[in-house]
């Protein structure tokens, strides 16, 4: 019996200056969606809403993997600098992490 509207999603952007520009703006990315998942968990409690709160914690758990990821990929992005050999062992790396399971 809720009316629902959804409002415009804003573009992403689509020009970085580096790969490690990239990564940090996903960084950025994902820590919003952290603060956003705290603020429903949070909202959850105030209402005393104990399932909606522990189906959140699934994502809140998420987040934490999704943030420490790109962290990781970050600090072997600073560390290689622009050296081609070790971008090369990054992507290897990284292309070769099996895929995520569906829910």
């Amino acid at each position: 019996g809720v009316e629902v509207r959804l409002a415009t999603i804003t573009e992403p952007p689509a020009d970085f200056d580096s790969l490690l520009g990239v990564f940090e703006a996903s960084l950025d990315h994902e820590r919003e969606m952290t603060a956003r998942l705290n603020d429903l968990s949070d909202l959850a409690l105030g209402e005393k809403d104990h399932a909606t709160y522990n189906l959140l914690q699934w994502f809140v758990n998420e987040q934490v993997e999704e943030e420490a990821t790109v962290s990781g990929i970050i600090a072997k992005l600073k560390l290689v600098n622009d050296d081609g050999y070790g971008l090369l062992m990054i992507d290897n790396e990284l292309g070769g992490r099996p895929a995520p399971a569906l829910l």
